[in-house]
């Protein structure tokens, strides 16, 4: 293969960053035989910058909001209730308004840490990636043992390409739960794209030890053993992984596609072929997968012309018809192609059929045209 099909990378992300329950602090479970660093980046979201303040307010502000109690010594209990509408909101998808609610409760009790975190959650949910991660740093700051603010803070920043800071924050989450597996998987991200490939695996590796469900680290550690040569115990991992997801979960379609590459590199293009049939089946407009199934079907109709096996080469288009459906513009690659093994099979008819269909789907294309006109002279027609 000339080059990888895709890349996966799954940073699994948590829910609500709501107080967590506080564990004993222990050892960096990571300073096994992973790799020590300091990280230089600049840091576009800084809490010293004036422009990135978290949500504050004046005392004559928290007066203005909701009709607040007179006496500041009711504000907590006030500001509770407006807490708990924001949280109401949210979970009812109505994100924007909870983000009102939340930051109003905060006007008047500044210093909760999780109404920081939850608000830092909605706004890392529509999107405003600055205004969450100021949110979460407040939030951390004010309790540092949040850690479910400190794994979505490691998420966030691996998005942003900080994976400095995302395995910073992941430690820290590891040093209140040493199980957390969410944030072992995501380490070994981080390190992935640093290109500490020993150092992910053994992460990846954590993290399924700990929940041997998981499917985020399974997949992970088989694109890591792909990249790697591992080929045999990529596949095996990713068979694993698709059996826990169930045949019926949106995210086999990935795996599968993933399973094709496997089987491709040991140029068992038969059974990549099947995976592929089965990754657009449930991801129908899937292009990554569309784009390896003609790769498969290329060598696989190739295989079998050279072997002189027109039928079987012909029942793989036939199966590709299928499975892509015979009016997508992208069969015209599969026409072409078998088109032109045919004629380097010296079997014209089948070659000038093959080139009608390519040539009707994009009748522009100057090749399948020129390929169309060979054929015409190869039949006599």
């Amino acid at each position: 293969m000339k080059s990888r099909f895709w890349s996966v990378m799954l940073a699994a992300t948590v829910s609500f960053a709501a107080a967590s329950t506080v564990l004993a602090d222990i050892a960096d479970p990571s300073q096994d035989d992973t790799p020590p660093f300091m990280y230089d980046e600049t840091d576009p979201f800084s809490l010293d910058d004036d422009r990135n303040a978290p949500v504050r307010a004046t005392e004559q502000q928290r007066n203005r909001t909701f009709d607040a109690p007179s006496d500041p010594a009711e504000y907590p209990e006030f500001a509770k209730k407006i807490y708990l509408r924001a949280v109401d909101l949210h979970l009812a998808g109505n994100i924007h308004e909870s983000i009102e609610y939340y930051k109003r409760a905060i006007m008047l009790d500044p210093d909760s840490a999780a109404y920081h975190a939850d608000l830092g959650e909605a706004y890392r949910e529509m999107g405003m990636t600055r205004e969450a991660i100021i949110e979460f740093e407040t939030a951390v700051q004010l309790n540092p043992k949040l850690a479910n603010a400190l794994t979505t803070l490691g998420v966030i920043y691996d998005r942003e390409n900080l994976p400095h800071k995302a395995i910073e924050y992941h430690r820290q989450a590891l040093r209140l739960e040493p199980d957390n597996y969410v944030a072992l998987n995501n380490i070994g991200h981080a390190y992935d794209s640093l290109g500490l490939v020993r150092a992910a695996i053994i992460n990846y590796r954590k993290a399924i030890e700990i929940n041997t469900e998981f499917t985020a680290a399974h997949v992970n550690l088989a694109d890591t053993y792909l990249r790697v040569g591992q080929v045999a115990d990529s596949i095996e991992i990713l068979k694993k992984a698709i059996s826990i997801a169930g045949a019926e979960n949106i995210k086999t379609g990935m795996y599968h596609n993933l399973l094709a590459e496997a089987f491709a590199l040991q140029t068992r293009y038969a059974e990549s072929f099947e995976a592929l049939k089965i990754a657009i089946s449930i991801e129908p407009s899937n292009q990554d997968a569309q784009r390896n199934f003609f790769y498969v079907f290329d060598n696989l109709a190739k295989e079998s012309l050279q072997a002189g096996n027109a039928e079987t080469a012909a029942a793989y288009l036939s199966q590709a018809e299928r499975t892509v459906g015979s009016g997508n513009p992208r069969m015209a690659l599969f026409y072409n192609s078998i088109g032109t093994a045919y004629m380097q099979n010296k079997m014209c008819k089948e070659a000038l059929e093959a080139f009608e269909n390519a040539a009707a789907l994009i009748p522009t294309e100057q090749e399948f045209i020129k390929n169309l006109e060979d054929a015409r002279g190869c039949s006599g027609g």
